[in-house]
């Protein structure tokens, strides 16, 4: 099956058939992604009584409760509210789920301790890719080295790459609405610098309902090129933000 979308000229049909899921899957236990200094999150039988949700221990049925939090197990989708007083869900930011997009691969520049995505590396890339990054509204980032291991990553405790305020502020001029990238969102070596990136898409509309969501964790392999991409987001249903989503990427 394939699907014609207008992009660019020359765009060649987009093929359903060979989309890759570029969400990091809920798995449970210590080999699931984690940051943010909590411990992992666990998938076990409902227990009530002498009652154990589980075929095995003899239920009728496998009955399992889940206990994560989004923004340290789970590719997801942020918005205004991870940063506001006021409550904002992303269900109202972002009410669509097709994205058009470009990915970039870039290799954080060595600071010191820290690995930076500056607004040089982004600007670099995006001049690479001519005049397609003007016509697209979402962004997708993949840092390098794109080792496997970053769907398991256990970030406490260590100092990833992340994305500077300057650079983000460029992505918000550029009119990027959009932004999907592999870390944890905003990590840096300070929790006090958490925010210091994330204003700029938080407060780049005046209305909360029009601001963009923000980042969402997710895993993109290499095979990925590094050009125009279509994306359909789904995230879960609920009055909350974060909300756990999955991203689904087409070429």
């Amino acid at each position: 099956m394939e699907m014609t979308i207008r992009l660019a000229e020359d765009q060649p049909p987009f093929r359903l058939a060979k989309g890759q899921d570029l969400s990091i899957p809920l798995v449970g236990g210590q080999e699931n992604l984690n940051a943010w200094y909590i411990g992992p999150p666990t998938i076990a039988p409902h227990q009530d009584g002498d009652f154990v949700g589980s075929v095995e221990q003899g239920a009728s049925t496998n009955f399992n409760t889940i206990t994560f939090n989004p923004h340290a197990h789970v590719t997801h989708t942020e918005c205004l509210g991870h940063i506001s007083k006021e409550f904002h869900s992303v269900n109202r930011i972002f009410p669509l789920p097709f994205l058009a997009g470009v990915t970039l691969s870039v290799t954080p520049e060595k600071k010191g301790e820290d690995q930076l995505i500056t607004e040089e590396l982004l600007e670099e890339s995006l001049r690479n890719l001519g005049s397609a990054p003007f016509l697209v509204k979402a962004l997708l980032i993949r840092t390098l080295p794109n080792v496997a291991d970053k769907r398991s990553q256990q970030y406490s405790h260590s100092n990833p790459p992340y994305l500077t305020e300057g650079a983000a502020i460029w992505l918000r001029e550029m009119g990027v609405e959009h932004l999907l990238i592999d870390l944890p969102p905003w990590t840096g070596k300070w929790m006090g610098e958490l925010s210091k990136p994330t204003r700029p898409f938080g407060d780049c509309q005046p209305s909360p309902e029009q601001r963009p969501p923000l980042p969402s964790s997710s895993s993109f392999p290499m095979k990925w090129k590094t050009d125009l991409a279509f994306w359909i987001c789904r995230w879960l249903r609920s009055k909350m933000t974060p909300a756990p989503a999955v991203r689904f990427g087409i070429k």
